[in-house]
């Protein structure tokens, strides 16, 4: 079955905040005016808020199951651990190396989500 996302269509949001600026409070960015001979800054389109949210969103689904992969790393070096006590010293080694790696793996997404975010915050 397709979702609103799938199909190009967005979802109607109850309540939405109304993304122009108030005429009773001054804008606290500096645009310049065509007087001056600079750009006009326009304001963000409400589809590129869409667009950026969902990225976010998808990111966020992405660092989520990092954790939870890292989450079923542990319970199953857990539970190899309680079963096999002699082999410890290797398969500590092992889990170690593979926690390293899924660590370095979540700290990579958490980084590019954080970027994102930054860049959508300046917009």
């Amino acid at each position: 079955m397709e979702t609103a996302g799938e199909s190009g269509v967005q979802p109607a949001i109850p309540d939405a905040p109304n993304l122009q600026p108030e005429e009773d409070y001054p804008s606290t960015c500096q645009s310049a005016s065509p007087e001056d001979g600079g750009e006009r800054i326009t304001p963000i389109d409400q589809a590129e808020i869409f667009r950026a949210l969902e990225v976010l969103e998808r990111d966020s689904l992405a660092i989520a199951g990092s954790f939870t992969s890292l989450f079923a790393s542990l319970r199953i070096a857990l539970s190899e651990v309680s079963s096999r006590v002699s082999l410890l010293p290797s398969f500590l080694s092992l889990q170690s190396s593979r926690l390293t790696w899924k660590l370095s793996r979540m700290s990579s997404n958490l980084h590019m989500y954080c970027l994102k975010i930054k860049q959508f915050l300046k917009l």
